[in-house]
């Protein structure tokens, strides 16, 4: 059986669009979230 929970430390996605709030601390655990926020939020 396999889990969608991961052991260990997990990795932290920022933006990298420098005085964005998510440039730090909050970021996305997931790059796909990542992906979509720089679309949505940076037109990119």
């Amino acid at each position: 059986m396999t889990s969608i929970h991961h052991v260990g430390p997990q990795v932290l996605h920022l933006c990298h669009v420098l005085g964005c709030p998510k440039s730090f601390g909050a970021g996305y655990s997931r790059p796909d979230k990542l992906r979509e926020h720089l679309k949505k939020v940076h037109g990119e």
